[in-house]
């Protein structure tokens, strides 16, 4: 049991030991509270009432700030040891700066240094207990690195600190989503251009942010070992769950609600299912806005032609507006989108003047009632007409940003396009056709084929003139039949009885012939096979097949021919993929992923140096996920496209002719195809019987109309999803962009800030190998940084880790250091709240001045702060994650973070000459001296002490007023206004025109200008806190030290 505890004795409070140490400052009361303080500096506290059963005494760990009262000054020490005392009493060795050795103190003869709230230079100053300047200067270039890197990444520090090559399209979505105060989004982008980047920085941004979010991942099974080491690897974010569809229960019955929930192929989902199915209804209960408040859902898989699941899509999003039983609504606003479309893809492709006008003039006739076009077309006409052709490419720029963010079928669907990234020469095309390998002429093959096509002959003449279903059916077995002979002969045994029950008893004599083909593996195509894979550099390939069996065959027919080749199988017989997906990434070797169905979506094989296809699907979006596959954003080297055909005559081998259809006609070995999704919905069936009506020759006869349907649905594509596609600009042109990627080259200054900090002010051990361009910290024997601050930096000690964000890529076992990685962040929170550096004196010795000079620096950080509009933030009823999201859309145009002031004591503004004495970097070589400790009494020569308080609080205030009264300042806060203001002008804009076009939802406007109102007030009145306060004595005699 706790003795009475006395004055001055230092405890912890049970439940809150994060806060530190507190002194006690009362006798016990009638209600059994004492009250204690916890200090921030010297004179600086935050008093409680705290029950006495809640004190922990415990011994003061090493390091601890303590402050000694000596005369009119404050003395700042820190403890370094503990000793007995008296019976109850603890005494601490406690070292003070100048001093040779440390003072034994009992514990009730000096103050402490909590953990709670952070210190004011102000009153450090004012009473005396500040320190060299020394700790200013390298504390100072620390926070203005930190800070500027933290601008310049626009608060993203999520993204920033991620294991990843960012690219601009990347930064442009989540600086939207995370500027967002509601986070309900579908992320869109075309196959293998970075959704899974994009959503994990969002994620981590977040979690930095709050660090108590609920975050759930839902993705299909096959992917979840990869989201887990994504995640775990790439964002430092190892504890997010990350759930199988198969687990939709768990999160379903989960007792706790989801702050954000992640679904990856959401598309799957909304397709298994109807709109009035169990498992939909149970799907759109969780993604409810009740249920989950925040929503990302992830599609590379294009569905803007699929009304029907776009429709589920958005509902999942936004069911107040997209409601499932409005699908004839939701028809009509698609079709109102056509003529903009088409006006809209006319002005992008514009490259005149007059061709440029002529598109807007398209656009003024498809929306009259848009008033925003109207003007840009005005303007775009009066440039015209002045001959000024940069006002008229910047009036079409604008009008073009206009239509794209205002009529997307939804606002927050966000959709980059491949095409749209090379042509700002973002991206190259990787994919190459590579030559196909037939399997050698032999009997089998040839027999096989023989035989299916007199079957076919047969079966088109039997249904020439019957029902179209029927002809329909019939084409689908011919298809399902040539697949088995092509590349799965294991179905003609497993599936052959089924297939023979469809057709006539006068033809089932002719599917025996087929039926009784050898059903093993064909040796004349694993020869091909071998051939294509030797052919080809490299040596790490993906071999996609058709069924899980064929992967197996496969598997073993090569093992026995090539011994050494890695072989790895993801298939739906695969219980755990992650291991043969990270042997295959990790391994050595030459090696081969086999894979069917299951590893087309959403796996990153960029790893491989080539694709090679067993079996030809039907649908060429299947193939095109399969390319999608190796085809990733961060792509550097390009990889060829083969397949292995049955048999080399494209006459008689539906393969044969089929592949040269995908290479010829839709051209898929060469250009993604995401955009003809429609095409193949109308187009497969027409094949598929043209096929069958007139065998493999009639299908390669169709190539040229296939070209020219490619063709044509680009450019319809062109005018519909133009709109919904992002407008990006070049990455040179983008500001955002180019702040980032300024910061980012300063990498080594931003480094050398840091370890400077952590090397001078904290006396911690720094390794620095330049070479390998890697550092580590330890806290080593000479640290004087409290324990209870260094506790979250234990866990990081000497830990390897490197500020090059190309070798952080290359060695994951490096930790990569940016601002939001955790021993970056210690290094900032422990700036900010240790006071040394804050405060500080100082003599300079300046020949030839007549009279000694009492000179101020005052450095002020500028915050938005979201407590000082507490009650209108309020009304927008936003959560933790929207209320981030709104400050960090305010601070997008937030004045600059940092201002500088040098004052008289007077309050006065200082002479310029003085002024540059001052700021030079402190050199006690130089005849600078610090004025702590014992040293203070110089100041006393220039300032009486008894008015040396009044004093500094006179400065202070005059410093803020002197802040506020700048021109620079009220410009920078005009200008932020105004730009604020602009911004949601355009977005007033927009929503109206959107309503017209009866795209807009009701409750939208309202929101709008709330948080129009809420930014205005947070950029107008904006808070300004006092980081930094020095004084400088310049004398024209030198000072001797004592």
């Amino acid at each position: 049991m706790m003795r009475e505890p006395q004055i001055g004795w230092k405890v912890l409070v049970r439940g809150r030991e994060s806060d530190g140490f507190a002194d006690v400052a009362s006798y016990r009361e009638q209600d059994d509270r004492v009250e204690v303080r916890f200090h921030q500096s010297p004179v600086e506290a935050r008093a409680e009432k705290v029950r006495v059963e809640d004190l922990v005494c415990e011994a003061l760990p090493v390091q601890t700030r303590c402050y000694v009262r000596d005369g009119d000054a404050w003395r700042v020490g820190r403890i370094v040891a503990s000793s007995e005392g008296l019976p109850g009493e603890r005494q601490y060795y406690v070292q003070f700066p100048n001093d040779s050795r440390p003072r034994l103190l009992r514990e009730t003869e000096f103050r402490i240094r909590s953990n709670a709230g952070t210190s004011d230079p102000v009153t450090t100053l004012a009473e005396l207990a500040h320190e060299t300047p020394y700790f200013f200067e390298r504390r100072c270039r620390w926070i203005e690195r930190y800070e500027r890197y933290r601008d310049g990444a626009a608060g993203l520090t999520g993204l920033a600190s991620s294991r990843v090559e960012i690219f601009a399209h990347q930064l442009e979505i989540v600086r939207r989503v995370l500027a967002d105060p509601t986070i309900r989004y579908l992320l869109a982008d075309e196959v293998g251009l970075g959704k899974t980047i994009e959503a994990g920085a969002i994620v981590r941004q977040l979690v930095l942010d709050l660090p108590r979010l609920r975050v759930r991942v839902l993705a299909p099974a096959v992917l979840v070992p990869q989201w887990l080491h994504e995640l775990k690897t790439r964002f430092a974010l190892g504890g997010v769950p990350v759930l199988s569809f198969e687990q939709f229960n768990t999160l379903e019955q989960a007792k706790d609600s989801t702050d954000l929930l992640v679904i990856d192929e959401a598309h799957r989902l909304v397709a298994q299912a109807s709109h009035t199915s169990h498992a939909f209804v149970r799907l759109a209960a969780l993604c409810h806005p009740t249920r989950t408040r925040h929503l990302l859902l992830l599609s590379g898989t294009p569905v803007l032609h699929r009304e029907s699941e776009l429709l589920a899509l958005l509902h999942l999003l936004d069911p107040d507006v997209y409601r499932l039983g409005e699908s004839e609504s939701f028809s009509r606003r698609l079709a109102r989108r056509e003529p903009i479309g088409s006006a809209y893809a006319q002005l992008v492709r514009a490259r005149t003047p007059a061709l440029r006008l002529r598109a807007a003039m398209r656009l003024r006739e498809a929306i009259p009632e848009d008033e925003a076009v109207a003007r840009a077309v005005d303007r775009l006409a009066t440039a015209l007409a002045a001959k000024d052709e940069p006002g008229v490419e910047r009036a079409a720029d604008a009008l073009s940003v206009h239509v794209s963010e205002t009529y997307r079928i939804y606002r927050r669907l966000l959709r980059v396009r491949r095409a749209t990234l090379v042509e700002l020469g973002e991206l190259a095309e990787r994919r190459r056709v590579g030559p196909a390998e037939a399997a050698a002429h032999g009997t089998d093959g040839a027999h096989a084929w023989q035989a299916l096509e007199e079957w076919r002959i047969r079966a088109a003449a039997r249904t020439a003139s019957a029902p179209a279903q029927d002809r329909q059916r019939a084409a689908t077995l011919y298809w399902h039949l040539a697949s088995a002979v092509a590349a799965d002969r294991t179905a003609l045994r497993d599936r052959g009885s089924r297939w023979s029950a469809e057709v006539p008893p006068e033809e089932r004599a002719l599917l025996a012939a087929l039926l009784d083909v050898d059903d093993a593996v064909d040796d004349r195509r694993v020869e091909a096979l071998l051939r294509a894979l030797r052919a080809r550099p490299g040596g790490v390939w993906v071999v996609f097949c058709g069924t899980a069996a064929a992967c197996v065959s496969l598997r073993d027919a090569l093992a026995v021919r090539w011994p050494g080749l890695g072989l790895y199988v993801v298939s739906a017989a695969t219980q755990n993929a992650e291991a043969p997906l990270h042997a295959f990434r990790n391994g050595s070797g030459p090696r081969v992923l086999l894979a069917d169905a299951v590893g087309e979506e959403g796996l990153n094989l960029q790893c491989a140096d080539a694709l090679l296809c067993w079996d030809l699907p039907a649908d060429p979006m299947r193939l095109e996920q399969r390319i999608g596959r190796l085809d990733r954003r961060d792509r550097v080297r390009a990889f060829e496209c083969g397949v292995v055909l049955s048999h080399a005559d494209a006459d008689l081998a539906l393969d044969a002719a089929w592949y040269e259809v995908l290479r010829d006609g839709f051209d898929v070995f060469r250009r993604p195809i995401a955009d003809l999704q429609l095409l193949m919905d109308r187009e497969l069936d027409r094949l598929k019987i043209c096929a069958f009506e007139g065998g493999p020759a009639a299908l390669r006869a169709q190539i040229p109309a296939v070209r020219d349907a490619v063709r044509d649905e680009r450019e319809r594509v062109e005018r519909d999803e133009a709109i919904d596609g992002l407008r990006l600009q070049r990455p040179g042109e983008c500001p955002a962009w180019s702040r980032l990627d300024e910061v980012e080259a300063e990498e080594e200054e931003l480094a050398e800030a840091m370890l400077d900090y952590a090397r001078a002010n904290m006396k911690l051990t720094v390794r620095n190998v330049r070479e390998r361009g890697t550092i580590a910290v330890t806290s080593g024997d000479q640290a004087i940084v409290p324990a209870s601050l260094l506790k979250s930096f234990q866990g990081l000690a000497g830990r390897q880790g490197t500020f090059v964000r190309g070798r952080a890529l290359k060695e994951p076992s490096l930790d990569f250091l940016r601002p939001g990685h955790p021993l970056v962040d210690v290094f900032r929170a422990i700036a900010a709240h240790d006071e040394r550096g804050q405060a500080f004196a100082m003599a300079r010795w300046i020949p030839g001045l007549a009279e000694p000079l009492l000179i101020f620096r005052l450095g002020i950080d500028v915050e938005l702060d979201l407590d000082t509009v507490a009650c209108e933030a309020e009304a927008l009823a936003l959560d933790a994650v929207g209320r981030a999201g709104l400050l960090r859309l305010a601070n997008t145009w937030r004045p600059s973070r940092w201002w500088e002031v040098w004052l008289a004591p007077d309050g006065s503004a200082a002479d310029d000459t003085a002024v540059e004495h001052c700021d030079r970097p402190y050199d006690k070589a130089r005849g600078d001296v610090n004025l702590g400790g014992d040293r203070v009494q110089v100041l006393a020569a220039l300032v009486q002490p008894s008015s040396w308080r009044a004093t500094c609080c006179r400065v202070a205030s005059a410093a803020l007023d002197a802040i506020q009264a700048r021109r620079e300042f009220q410009d920078a806060v005009a200008t932020a206004r105004r730009e604020a203001a602009g911004h949601f002008e355009v977005l007033r804009a927009r929503g109206r025109a959107r309503a017209a076009a009866g795209l807009g939802d009701t409750t939208a406007a309202a929101e709008l200008e709330r948080a129009a109102a809420l930014v205005d007030q947070l950029i107008a009145a904006p808070r300004l806190r006092i980081d930094v306060m020095g004084a400088y004595v310049l004398s024209g005699q030198r000072f001797r030290a004592p």
